[in-house]
């Protein structure tokens, strides 16, 4: 059967991968080893990507993919369709690593579509449930979700998977409470949003032009400095001030590499596309 262009790049991506680990495993230089680590799973992420087209090509299911990758299934099929580098491991959290533990909303069903975000990340007992009446801004884009009364489970979450974003849910005595919700949970609720967009373009191109991708100093450091301003505390007039400075300097040093050409282009496309939405509203 003849290779695709998805199984070509995946391909040269692993291929990349080995070599760079090789580089890592012969050089007694401790930053140039973590240099060349870095990169080769820089590589593995973007082969996992590219594997990831193969396998919906070949109509694997998502279930399948989310029990070999060792993931939920939601989560990996946002990132696959964001067209970001694709990330599976899983930072450990533990009571002896001292993190902070926050009543978070961590998953949510609705009746059509089942549950979204980890629904099994705690057994009964472990967590609370509630009901979100979903009804954000129609400014946000049109959105799946909108008028919807979900169910949510809410328990115990790393203080580091926890957005400063809190919800108001109702429990089944009547009684209602502002709860914080997790990263993934917001993401997943926000996720036809052009600000979503525009947060995740940022990411991606972030990612493409690291320290090791060949693009000019300047550029990495202000998509570095972009991303650095996605931090719930930084006003949204300075992200965006950021990220149009950042998109303005990766435009002016064109590379010659395609991965970071087609990041940059969509984050010009997701910079318009906000442009055009908040337009709307004569801003």
């Amino acid at each position: 059967m003849p290779k695709t262009n998805h199984r070509a790049v995946t391909d040269s991506r692993s291929l990349n991968a080995a070599t760079l680990i090789n580089m890592a495993v012969e050089s007694t230089n401790p930053l140039q080893r973590v240099q060349l680590l870095a990169e080769a799973q820089r590589q593995t992420a973007y082969a996992l990507s590219s594997g990831l087209h193969e396998s919906e090509e070949a109509k694997v299911s998502w279930t399948a993919l989310a029990e070999a990758t060792g993931t939920g299934r939601e989560a990996l099929f946002r990132q696959h369709k964001a067209g970001a580098p694709i990330v599976v491991v899983k930072t450990t959290h533990t009571p002896n690593q001292g993190d902070e533990m926050i009543d978070t909303v961590y998953s949510f069903e609705t009746e059509a579509d089942g549950w979204f975000g980890p629904s099994d990340a705690l057994e009964p007992g472990e967590y609370r449930n509630g009901m979100l009446s979903f009804n954000p801004n129609p400014l946000a884009g049109q959105n799946k979700f909108a008028g919807q009364h979900l169910r949510v489970k809410i328990g115990p979450r790393p203080a580091a998977e926890v957005s400063a974003h809190a919800a108001q849910i109702r429990f089944p005595d009547g009684t209602e409470e502002r709860v914080r919700v997790s990263d993934e949970i917001l993401d997943t609720l926000f996720d036809q949003s052009n600000q979503t967009l525009l947060r995740r373009a940022v990411m991606a191109a972030h990612y493409a032009t690291g320290p090791l991708s060949g693009v000019d100093p300047t550029v990495t450091a202000a998509l570095l400095q972009a991303a650095d301003a996605l931090k719930p505390a930084v006003p949204e007039a300075v992200f965006l001030a950021c990220v149009r400075d950042a998109l303005r300097i990766a435009e002016s040093h064109p590379s010659a590499d395609a991965t970071v050409r087609t990041a940059i282009n969509r984050l010009a496309r997701a910079v318009r596309e906000y442009d055009a939405l908040t337009a709307v509203d004569g801003t």
